[in-house]
């Protein structure tokens, strides 16, 4: 006997069977869409964070080549500044060097002129060395001697020896404005002896012995020495000396001087 299934109840099993197996097979697929889904995601997030970091390599790089960029300029307008201040001397010596040529042009035959002018510069100080008093010759007429034999080197330019001739007048113009005091061998009342030397300016010329018991004065008229009261003249003598080596500040001393009577033209001795 066979039995025949009504069509509803077929149909209604059918359903139940197929909504039977959606329910089994449901929760693999959801899955299986979240895995993938997941993988896109982090491939995304990769490459924007391996964009990013092209995007900051790139920024950083930007900002090298803007701060060298700045740097080239900066050394650039350094550079063009110093070309300027270059330029501005190239021309300066160019003119300097055109005053120089005219100069030469226009000297020409100067050394002719000036040839006797200094030889008789330098014989007129040979003539006062030689009747000034009495200090330092051997000093000062060595350095005449050394102007002659400048004059006479052919190797020596007039210029040199002109110069030369200008610093020994110096000099002797500064022995007039300061005073003076060494040691040195003196030959007085026919003996030699080692004497302590004075000199006031030009105004005074003293010696004093070792043993402070003889003080002596160069007379310019008789062009000798002259002695001294020692009691009178030792102290002032002591502070004078003092002062020319620096052991005492600047101060008034008494000096005695050789001075010429208007009445009777001699000579006398004056504090």
């Amino acid at each position: 006997m066979r039995y025949v299934y009504p069509r509803a109840s077929f149909r209604a099993g059918l359903a139940l069977c197929l909504t039977a197996l959606s329910g089994l097979h449901a929760p693999h697929i959801v899955a299986a869409d979240l895995d993938d889904v997941t993988r896109q995601a982090a491939a995304r997030v990769a490459q924007t964070t391996k964009a990013e970091q092209a995007v900051a390599g790139l920024d950083e790089q930007t900002r090298q080549i803007t701060a060298e960029y700045r740097q080239l300029m900066m050394e650039a307008e350094q550079l063009k500044a110093y070309n300027q201040l270059v330029a501005q001397q190239v021309q300066n010596q160019k003119g300097e060097i055109q005053r120089l040529e005219q100069s030469v042009r226009n000297s020409e035959g100067l050394e002719q002129k000036l040839l006797p002018i200094v030889t008789d510069m330098i014989s007129s100080l040979e003539t006062f060395v030689s009747l000034d008093k009495p200090f330092l010759q051997d000093e000062r007429q060595s350095k005449v001697a050394e102007l002659y034999d400048s004059l006479e080197d052919p190797s020596e330019s007039l210029a040199i020896t002109l110069q030369r001739v200008i610093d020994a007048y110096q000099a002797e113009i500064a022995y007039g404005r300061n005073l003076q005091s060494w040691r040195q061998s003196l030959t007085t009342g026919g003996s030699q002896r080692e004497v302590d030397m004075l000199r006031v300016g030009r105004l005074t010329l003293m010696y004093r012995s070792l043993d402070r018991k003889e003080i002596g004065l160069w007379q310019p008229g008789t062009k000798e020495w002259q002695t001294l009261d020692v009691n009178q003249w030792n102290r002032a003598f002591d502070q004078a000396n003092k002062i020319a080596r620096k052991q005492a500040a600047p101060d008034l001393v008494t000096v005695p001087v050789f001075t010429v009577s208007s009445v009777n033209g001699k000579e006398g001795i004056q504090p």
